[in-house]
C-alpha cells in the first residue's frame, strides 16, 4: 500500500481502500441498505464521495437518504446539482433543510451530521451549520439507499459515480472530517457502513466495517 501522504494511525483508524468507483446511470441504477436499528437515531454522520455527470437534473442529484426529507415521509435526503444543494429532513408533518454549495460535476466529498437540534453539511471542507426545530423520525423500515430517490419517476436517480459512502452512529469533529477528506484516514470508533466498490461480491458492495450493512446493487 502507497500512502501519498503521511499520517499517524491511532487506535481504531482504518485506510479507506477507496480504490475503484461505481457508475449510475440515471436511469435505474442504485444501492440500498436494510434499514435497521443502526439507522434510526441520533447523532449520525454521513459521508458519500462522488461526482454527478448530469447537474443539471435537480432529482438526479439525489446521493443518499433514507426517506424522503421533502416529501414529508419522515426521513432524510440529499440532493446535489445546479438547481438545488441542499440536505432535507422531515418529522412526518414538517420539513427543515440546509442549503450548500460546491461544484457538482467534481469530485466531491459530502458531509451530513445530525445531532439534534445542530445539524452541518460539508462540500469537501468548506462547511455550513444551523440549528433545527424539526426533528427527522428516521423513516423507520425506509432503507438506506445511494444513488436513487423515494420519489418515483426517471428523474429519481442519480446519473454519476460514487467511490465510498461512510455512516457513523457518533458526531465527526472538524479535524476527523478533514483527515477522511485529505488521508482516506477513518477513525472508526462508531462506523457502521464501509460501502466500497473495492469490495463487490457480484450481487452487493460488501460492508467492510464489521457490521454486515452490505449495499445490493440494482443495475449498478
Amino acid at each position: 500500500i502507497y500512502l501519498a501522504t503521511t499520517t499517524t494511525l491511532e487506535p481504531n483508524t482504518t485506510i479507506a481502500p477507496h480504490l475503484y468507483t461505481a457508475y449510475f446511470n440515471g436511469v435505474n441504477a442504485y444501492v440500498e441498505v436494510l434499514d435497521n436499528s443502526l439507522f434510526q437515531s441520533s447523532p449520525f454522520t454521513v459521508i458519500v464521495f462522488g461526482v454527478n455527470t448530469n447537474p443539471s437534473v435537480r432529482w438526479a442529484a439525489r446521493w443518499v437518504g433514507k426517506g424522503d426529507g421533502y416529501f414529508l415521509y419522515g426521513g432524510w435526503h440529499v440532493e446535489f446539482g445546479s438547481a438545488t444543494s441542499a440536505w432535507w429532513w422531515n418529522d412526518g408533518s414538517n420539513q427543515d433543510y440546509l442549503v450548500f454549495s460546491g461544484s457538482p460535476s467534481a469530485w466531491s466529498m459530502l458531509t451530513f451530521v445530525y445531532n439534534y437540534p445542530n445539524v452541518k453539511a460539508c462540500y469537501n471542507l468548506s462547511c455550513w451549520s444551523k440549528t433545527t426545530s424539526i426533528a427527522t423520525k428516521f423513516a423507520p423500515g425506509y432503507n438506506l439507499r445511494l444513488g436513487r430517490s423515494y420519489v418515483s419517476g426517471s428523474n429519481a436517480f442519480l446519473e454519476g459515480y460514487i467511490s465510498m459512502a461512510l455512516y457513523y452512529t457518533r458526531v465527526l469533529d472538524v479535524s476527523e472530517i478533514q483527515q477522511v477528506y485529505s488521508s482516506n484516514v477513518l477513525n472508526a470508533s462508531g462506523l457502521v457502513l464501509i460501502i466500497d466498490p473495492t469490495f463487490y461480491n457480484g450481487t452487493h458492495f460488501l460492508d467492510i466495517s464489521g457490521f454486515n450493512n452490505h449495499g445490493k446493487l440494482y443495475n449498478v
